[in-house]
């Protein structure tokens, strides 16, 4: 059996890769969050929602994984839960950002984000 540390440091140093890598692919003018913003812009949804929105996608897919009599390589597993853990961090992120955005602009209604997150969910299938 493999130690917590040793897991932690490698699945860390993945994420961290996978990061660099996609930021260097979605960047534009030394703009992280760009892409996130034109997407949330154009659904009409704070980043926090979008990036919700997009984490769900992942979640469902581990779970069917887990849920699934199929057994799948370590490969598939860290690529999923490598994903989930970079779309958290898009998510603290994010937050951090809406936090900011929002003394700035009213916020949405209950009503508006579940009305969002379903449009967004439907256009990922």
């Amino acid at each position: 059996m493999r130690d917590l540390e040793t897991i932690a440091d490698t699945l860390f140093a993945n994420c961290k890769e996978v990061l660099v890598r996609k930021n260097d692919e979605y960047t534009i003018n030394k703009d992280v969050l760009h892409n996130v913003y034109q997407a949330a812009s154009l659904q009409g949804l704070t980043l926090t929602q979008l990036v919700t929105a997009l984490m769900s996608k992942h979640t469902v897919a581990i779970f069917n994984m887990v849920t699934s009599k199929n057994a799948f390589s370590e490969e598939v597993w860290d690529e999923k839960i490598i994903d989930q853990i970079n779309y958290l961090i898009l998510l603290k992120i994010a937050l951090e950002e809406d936090d900011l955005i929002k003394q700035e602009t009213s916020s949405s209604s209950e009503e508006d984000v579940i009305l969002g997150l379903k449009k967004v969910w439907k256009e990922l299938d």
